[in-house]
């Protein structure tokens, strides 16, 4: 599953500006579980 998510984050961001709202709520998902990581 992880790798299906990074492929499709890697397609998205090479298409998509990064002032997209569904870019910038990716990145912030990506930011909140690293958070989590850290936590546990």
């Amino acid at each position: 599953m992880e790798d299906r998510f990074e492929t499709l984050f890697k397609l998205f961001n090479e298409k998509v500006s990064e002032k997209h709202p569904v870019f910038q709520a990716a990145k912030i998902a990506e930011e909140t579980g690293e958070g989590i990581n850290l936590v546990f």
